[in-house]
C-alpha cells in the first residue's frame, strides 16, 4: 500500500470537529469552516480523508473507552474499599451467617461461584474488557488472593468448609 497523499491542516481540524460534534449537520460544519457543504462534502468523501477519518475516529474511541474503562473500575475499587473499612469496623459486632453472605457475594461478584456444590470446581465467568496489561493482571490476582485470605480468616478456625 501506497503512503497516502498529503493530511491537510484543516483535514485534521475536520476531523475533530465530526468527532467533537456528531449532532451537528454537514451544512453547519461547513459553516463553521467558511465553505460550501459540496465542498466539504467532496473533501469527507475522498480516499485521503476517509483513510485518516478511520484512522482518527478508531483512536478516538479507544481513548473514549479507555477513559470509560478507567473511571469504571476507579469507582468499583472505591466501592470496595469503603465496603471493606467499614468491615473492619463492624466486623467483630456481626454474626458469623452474616459474615459468610458477605463472603459468598464478593467471591460470586469476582467470578467465583461453586453453585453451592462440595467438592465441584468453582464456575469462572470470563468477561472481556478490552486490553488488561501484566501489571494489572498482578495487580487484580493479588487483590483476589488478598480477599480470599481475608474470608478464610473470617470462617470459624480460619478453615475451609
Amino acid at each position: 500500500m501506497s503512503p497516502p497523499a498529503k493530511i491537510l491542516w484543516w483535514y485534521e481540524r475536520l476531523a475533530d470537529s465530526l468527532i467533537a460534534n456528531p449532532q451537528l449537520t454537514l451544512g453547519e460544519i461547513a459553516a463553521q469552516f467558511g465553505c460550501t457543504q459540496a465542498w466539504l462534502s467532496t473533501i469527507k468523501n475522498s480516499d485521503v480523508f476517509k483513510e485518516y477519518w478511520t484512522r482518527r475516529s478508531n483512536e478516538a474511541s479507544k481513548d473514549l473507552l479507555g477513559e470509560l474503562r478507567s473511571k469504571g473500575m476507579a469507582a468499583a475499587e472505591m466501592a470496595v474499599d469503603a465496603l471493606n473499612r467499614r468491615l473492619e469496623l463492624e466486623a467483630d459486632s456481626l454474626p458469623i451467617p452474616t459474615l459468610l453472605e458477605v463472603a459468598d457475594i464478593s467471591m460470586k461478584r469476582f467470578g467465583y461461584d461453586s453453585g453451592g456444590k462440595k467438592g465441584q470446581a468453582p464456575t469462572v465467568n470470563n468477561f472481556n474488557l478490552g486490553v488488561v496489561t501484566p501489571t494489572e493482571l498482578a495487580e487484580a490476582r493479588a487483590r483476589m488472593r488478598a480477599l480470599r485470605s481475608e474470608v478464610l480468616e473470617a470462617l470459624p478456625n480460619g478453615t475451609e468448609s
